[in-house]
């Protein structure tokens, strides 16, 4: 992968900081789906570019209920990271919020926050 420095170490603490966590599964939100390959932590949603348009509002809508079940039960770690972008897309929109919805019912917690990017962790 070639970048810029401050991309490479905003990358680099990106992964630490989810390595670290050693979840069981990601929720990757703003065009961020690599992460999963370089982490070796896979998603824990139907795909993970969920933000593609091609990808369609039900699959934000479900699979986060799915992931909650899991959560309720007891021994399923998840660390969400969402990228901090404003794009003009209604889809994106309602799918971020959708998201951030389901971040909050579910108490994450903010364990980083870094220029691109903030990483919640349940």
């Amino acid at each position: 992968m070639y970048t810029n420095k401050e991309n490479a170490d905003e990358i680099k603490a990106l992964c630490a900081s989810i390595k670290e966590s050693a979840p069981d599964g990601l929720i990757l939100y703003g065009n961020c789906p690599g992460l999963t390959y370089v982490t070796g932590i896979p998603s824990a949603m139907s795909s993970s570019w969920s933000d593609l348009d091609s990808n369609p509002i039900s699959l934000i809508e479900n699979d986060p209920e799915r992931i909650g079940e899991k959560i309720d039960k007891g021994n399923y770690r998840i660390i969400a990271v969402i990228r901090n972008e404003d794009v003009s897309s209604e889809g994106y929109y309602i799918k971020k919020l959708r998201i951030k919805e389901f971040i909050s019912r579910y108490d994450f917690r903010v364990v980083l926050k870094s220029k691109n990017f903030t990483v919640y962790e349940k």
